[in-house]
């Protein structure tokens, strides 16, 4: 018959390691990702692009809000990077608190959402990746 070798402080700190490596690991891509989508919102938001086939007699101008779909892209990716930074307090809170279990779980649950919402964003995009 085995033994079971209980776990001591030194295998509890352990783990607790791991877990708040991971935490700090999160909060460090939440926060790029508040970079980038900001970035991409207003980019494209701020943009008053002269179009190459324009002619002397003839200027066309193109702004994000001329075609829907590239309306569509800014609003989301504002939702996206709101969305980032009112998790960013939790994503704090788990690196303080490696235990917190149920906040872990709403967390994973609503970035999947967010991940879907971006997801349709680049369907809906007329040059972005298909995706079926």
């Amino acid at each position: 018959m085995r033994k079971m070798k209980p776990e001591g402080p030194i295998e509890e700190s352990k783990k607790l390691g791991v877990s708040r490596g991971i935490s700090i690991l999160d909060l460090i891509l939440r926060i790029i990702a508040i970079v980038g989508t900001l970035g991409s919102a207003v980019a494209m938001g701020t943009t008053d692009e002269t179009l190459p086939f324009s002619t002397q007699a003839m200027i066309f101008q193109a702004q994000y809000d001329d075609i829907p779909t590239f309306r569509f892209f800014v609003i989301a990716n504002a939702i996206v990077c709101g969305y980032l930074a009112i998790s960013l307090p939790m994503a704090i809170y788990h690196v303080i608190r490696t235990r917190a279990a149920k906040s872990r779980a709403l967390l994973i649950f609503l970035d999947t959402s967010g991940a879907e919402l971006d997801m349709n964003l680049m369907k809906q995009s007329p040059r972005g990746p298909k995706i079926f």
